[in-house]
């Protein structure tokens, strides 16, 4: 079958038509895949600092043995799942409320956080990360060795 210059010409438009249809939606479906990453964030090992949150009073102080979240971030779509098999590290939550004043904090935890125990005037959490005993003595973190452990726990929220 031979194709007329007419026929020719309608064929490329239609074929141009397509791409440029199959190319907006391809636009489209990668926006929108960007845009639902976005909406949750990850704490990642650089959100962390070596010290502790105090359990009584929520001041954060100086130790070697542990990490805590630099900021503080709002509790809503709070999930944080710990792999219990793999796992050598406890890790605490403290809550603070919309002020940013301090709340409480949670015992250690050594498995997935319930966020039934999030206390109802809680807007923000930071997270404490304390690695286990070896032969008896605290681990002591430092930049090198703190990833390690932060990386044990995957903490996400909505942003």
């Amino acid at each position: 079958m031979k194709l007329t210059e007419k026929k020719k010409g309608k064929l490329k438009w239609l074929l141009t038509i397509v791409s440029v249809v199959l190319s907006i939606a391809t636009l489209v479906a990668v926006c929108v895949g960007l845009g639902n990453l976005a909406d949750t964030k990850k704490v990642d090992n650089g959100d962390y600092a070596i010290g502790t949150i105090v359990a009584e009073s929520g001041k954060i102080v100086d130790s070697k043995h542990s990490a805590y979240m630099k900021d503080a971030e709002t509790i809503d779509g709070l999930v944080i799942e710990l792999d219990e098999e793999t796992a050598t590290i406890t890790y605490k939550v403290a809550f603070y409320d919309e002020d940013g004043k301090f709340i409480s904090m949670t015992d250690e935890l050594e498995s997935d956080f319930d966020t039934a125990n999030i206390p109802e005037t809680a807007e923000t959490f930071r997270v404490v990360i304390t690695p286990y005993q070896v032969d008896g003595e605290n681990v002591e973190l430092n930049i090198f060795n703190m990833g390690k452990y932060t990386s044990q726990l995957d903490v996400s929220f909505n942003k």
